[in-house]
């Protein structure tokens, strides 16, 4: 094998090792008025509340009026959040109110680090949103946050799937460092004998 080829050779090695642009996702399900969710178990549940006389349900997680959860990962962190119930009764949908601040009230996805940061809502038809976290705002380990999806009616029970997404940039692990510095030294080595040699 000539300098040369072993040279691209280990440029494409050491090059394929480079950090990629990546999005990673934990996937969630649920059913019934209450219960857990990944990543760690997080408690999700559902709640009557009184608004202009009218009794609505609210998904939340913690739960409407329950206060804050402490974000659970240590590996991930969040940048997205989305759901989508899949037996809402007939005539009821996500309900689309504003939030009032990170008071609670209205579809509201709030994390408190760093902020109160008011999480951008997109509703897709009537059983689905999604949540999406300001320009550098990653909800990281122990980080306080809470969700609350007002319904346009009562729901006594719901199924629902989701995700949450991080996107970000892969940190590549200790032995992969040091297999790209060794290619990068033995390169600038080939380099050298060729051209001073």
């Amino acid at each position: 094998m000539t300098t040369r080829v072993a040279l691209i050779v280990t440029l494409v090695l050491c090059l394929a090792l480079v950090p990629a642009a990546m999005a990673d996702v934990i996937s969630f399900s649920g059913s019934g008025s209450s219960g857990t969710m990944d990543p760690n178990a997080i408690p999700w549940t559902l709640q009557l509340t009184l608004d202009q006389l009218n009794v609505n349900t609210v998904w939340g997680t913690p739960g409407y009026g329950l206060g804050t959860l402490n974000w659970p990962s240590l590996t991930f962190g969040a940048t997205d959040f989305h759901i989508t119930f899949s037996d809402l009764p007939p005539g009821i949908a996500i309900d689309n109110a504003p939030p009032n601040g990170c008071a609670g009230q209205g579809l509201v996805f709030c994390s408190l680090e760093g902020g109160p940061n008011i999480w951008d809502s997109v509703v897709s038809g009537t059983n689905s949103v999604s949540f999406f976290a300001p320009s550098g705002v990653v909800m990281s380990y122990n980080d306080l946050f809470f969700v609350n999806i007002p319904f346009t009616g009562q729901v006594g029970t719901v199924t629902f799937t989701g995700e949450w997404t991080q996107t970000g940039t892969q940190i590549p692990e200790p032995g992969s460092l040091a297999l790209l510095g060794t290619g990068l030294l033995g390169t600038a080595g080939a380099i050298r004998r060729r051209f001073l040699g």
